[in-house]
Parts: structure tokens; sequence; C-alpha cells
């Protein structure tokens, strides 16, 4: 053997290292294509579940705070000499809303935290209490303040529904509060 040749191991070696290294590199990159393959899935996965606590909470909302409103309306109404028939009217679109509000119920239970089903339980039967106090008026009747006290305690309650869902979606306080 002369000594400018390479012995025919060496070849031999260099290649099945290549050869290992290709392999082992396709292994790698495989398995890092699957984590981030399961990672989008997760995210995904989340994001479908934001996106509807994110419906839910708007639609509890947008009817909650018509509620509120016809409650207010209501008040006004019994306070400011109405016709009895507007006051009826006030009441009937208010149970339609608060019907609309127990329909969002069942799904809180599947989607949201026990803490805002806990406050939305309690939104809830505020709503219903000062339902019971608009009941109870008549055209004219004057200023109420069981009713004034309901419609502060169905605010409250709203507010601090809205703060939990906020906290509960990432997203931070509004400027006014």
């Amino acid at each position: 053997m002369q000594s400018s040749q390479v012995p025919i191991w060496v070849p031999i070696l260099v290649g099945l290292i290549g050869i290992a290294g290709i392999i082992l590199g396709q292994l790698i990159n495989a398995w890092q294509e699957t984590r981030k393959l399961a990672i989008e899935e997760k995210v995904k996965d989340r994001s479908h579940w934001r996106d509807q606590r994110l419906s839910l909470y708007v639609e509890a909302l947008r009817y909650g705070d018509r509620a509120i409103k016809f409650l207010v309306r209501t008040q006004l109404a019994s306070e400011g000499g109405y016709k009895k028939g507007l006051i009826d009217d006030y009441r009937v679109e208010l149970n339609e809303i608060i019907e609309r509000v127990d329909y969002c119920e069942p799904r809180f239970s599947l989607l949201t935290t026990s803490k805002i089903q806990d406050f939305y339980a309690d939104f809830i039967r505020k709503i219903g209490l000062a339902y019971k106090a608009c009941t109870s008026l008549k055209a004219n009747s004057g200023y109420s303040e069981a009713l004034a006290k309901s419609i502060r305690d169905t605010v409250s309650s709203f507010d601090q529904l809205t703060v939990e869902m906020r906290k509960d979606l990432g997203v931070g306080p509004r400027d006014d509060e």
C-alpha cells in the first residue's frame, strides 16, 4: 500500500456517517414538524373555544344591556304619567329579553368558569327581582324605591359580570373603569 492512498474503509465510513446524518436529520425534522402541528392544533382549538365564549358573552351582554334599559324605561314610564299601555308594552318586551337572557344560561355552564357562571346566575336573579318589582307598578304610580334599588343592584351585577368576562377573554379593563 502506498502512503498516498486512502484505505478503502475510510470512504465507506464517511459515506455511512453521511447517510446516518441524513437519516438523523430527517427524523429530527419529522419530530419537529409533528410538534409544530400539535401546537398549532392546540392553539386552533383554544381559539375556537375562545370564539365560542366571545360569541356567548356578546349575546348575553347585549340582552342584559337591553333588559336594564327596559327596566329603566319602565320605571320612567311609571313615574312620568305615561299611558298604561306603554308600561304593559315595556313589560312584554322586557319579558322577551329576559327569556333570551335565560336562554344563554345552559351555554354558560358548558363554556365558562364557575366564577362567571355564578356572576351570571346572580345577574339573572337580580333581573328577575327587578322584573317582579316592575310587575307591581301601575300607570302613574310615581317613584318606586323597590324598583330603583332593583335596577341599581342589576346594573352592579351586570358590571361585575362584564369585568369577569373581560378577564376571561384576556381583555384589559375599559378606559372608563
